[in-house]
């Protein structure tokens, strides 16, 4: 059976780049289909000739960061110096570049369709 996208419970998610004893916990939500559609719509690009595909390109670090700003929640102890760093979309951008290619992974995981789901 498959299930409908739901607006789940938040995930906590620790980077495994993360080495402080404090860590920095994001919250992680669910991305609606259509937010997906237009992140994928959006960023790519494909070329035909004669008919056939040629060629497609991902722009896969823009599409990692749209995926981190539609499904990032939320952070705790995300600090610049010793000063907290207060969520926002503007705020996503501090976001070291290698942390937000893990949690765009992770926010794939979670809005996918399970193994069971894929088997059926």
């Amino acid at each position: 059976m498959i299930k409908a996208i739901s607006n789940f419970t938040k995930v906590e998610f620790i980077s495994t780049f993360d080495t402080e004893v404090d860590k920095t916990i994001f919250y992680l939500g669910s991305i609606t289909t259509i937010q997906m559609a237009n992140i994928n719509d959006m960023l790519s690009r494909w070329r035909v000739q004669d008919g056939k595909m040629q060629e497609i390109v991902m722009m896969t670090s823009q599409r990692n960061y749209e995926v981190v700003r539609c499904g990032l929640k939320g952070w705790k102890n995300f600090k610049d110096g010793d000063k907290e760093i207060v969520f926002s979309e503007k705020n996503i951008e501090k976001i070291p570049f290698q942390i937000i290619n893990e949690l765009s992974d992770k926010l794939f995981e979670l809005n996918s369709l399970s193994e069971q789901e894929t088997k059926n």
